[in-house]
């Protein structure tokens, strides 16, 4: 039954309820086994859970509007058009679609950390351009350029400033913090300057739009869910525009490991990540849950002590509430889900 105030019963079955509806049997592999995504198994929980719809009409404030289905795009989610006049993959995971024609577009982040935007650094700086119609600094794109390593005298300056971290500059082909800060104080500090000062476009770059060209192709709501692993117990909603008026408040700094080897952010970290070692160097965006959560936090959201059943986002439970800066070492593998083109450029998606 979908929610359609003011007739509907108030009848939500619940998350533990839903899952043991599903032949709990088998439990949470029974997602795994008949290859189940977690965006499809969120679908039926909306459209089974009455407390859900209201949670989701709420959060996106149309508490009086009705909802006419919900669509997912699951495994098969088809390319849209980006800014750069190629394809690119929509951030929403989830459709709601009410019967007055809006849709709330719904982020599913099925962990606490993870990937979030991987994108190479030439359409990044493109993309961010034309997105938001500013000019990045010559100075940062060749710092961008350096410590993702995609500029041609990465190798020479790396073994010019002959650092501590050289072995790793070499064989990862970039260079951190320390070496950028040597060669060149001003552009390693123009670096940073540069992400602090852009940080809400950043985080709606990374979160809202990507490289999206449609407004229908962005984003409106994260939903932190998890239908198919039973260590990661989370089901929280809110609001992506809520995040953004204390971004500003919060440091951008260079990580403390291996010279610098990534910029920690408001919501998470961006790093250089070769997916698979192809030679694909690109921007790795990682959101961090505590992070995001802190942020709604200074929102003026009500913090208590996270209950099973969250009551709507207007009061925001967190269990035992610590943020945690965390880095994931350089040039391990990670399984990801992302966009590879015809012209070897990986865009931005997320690990759910």
């Amino acid at each position: 039954m979908l929610y359609n105030p003011p007739h509907a019963p108030f009848l939500g079955i619940g998350k533990e309820l839903f899952m043991s509806s599903r032949n709990r049997a088998e439990g949470w592999q029974h997602a795994k086994i008949t290859g189940h995504s977690n965006e499809e198994l969120a679908k039926e929980y909306v459209e089974s859970d009455v407390n859900v719809q209201k949670r989701l009409l709420e959060c996106y404030g149309a508490t009086d509007a009705k909802i006419e289905c919900v669509e997912v795009g699951g495994l098969h989610e088809l390319s849209v058009d980006s800014v750069l006049g190629d394809k690119t993959k929509s951030k929403p995971d989830m459709h709601v679609v009410l019967k007055d024609g809006r849709h709330i577009k719904v982020s599913i982040k099925k962990s606490t950390g993870g990937q979030v935007f991987l994108i190479t650094p030439s359409r990044f700086i493109e993309g961010f351009e034309k997105v938001f119609n500013k000019t990045i600094p010559d100075e940062v794109k060749t710092g961008i350029e350096l410590y993702w390593g995609t500029h041609p005298d990465t190798e020479k300056i790396a073994r010019q400033i002959a650092g501590g971290n050289m072995e790793y500059e070499l064989r990862k082909g970039r260079l951190v913090h320390e070496t950028l800060a040597l060669y060149n104080p001003r552009m390693d500090s123009a670096l940073l300057r540069w992400f602090k000062d852009n940080i809400v476009e950043i985080f709606e770059f990374c979160f809202t739009r990507g490289l999206a060209k449609n407004p229908e192709d962005w984003a409106d709501v994260i939903w932190y869910i998890n239908l198919v692993d039973d260590d990661e117990d989370i089901d929280e909603m809110f609001t992506i525009s809520k995040i953004t008026p204390n971004l500003k408040k919060k440091s951008v700094e260079y990580g403390n490991r291996g010279g610098g080897t990534t910029i920690q952010l408001p919501f998470g970290f961006v790093q250089w990540h070769d997916p698979g070692n192809k030679g694909n160097k690109n921007l790795q965006f990682h959101h961090n849950y505590d992070k995001i959560i802190e942020l709604l936090c200074e929102c003026n959201l009500k913090t208590n002590k996270r209950e099973k059943t969250l009551e709507p986002l207007n009061h925001l439970f967190i269990e035992n509430h610590q943020v945690k800066r965390y880095e994931i070492p350089d040039g391990d593998d990670y399984a990801m889900v992302a966009e590879y083109s015809e012209d070897n450029h990986w865009d931005g998606y997320a690990i759910r």
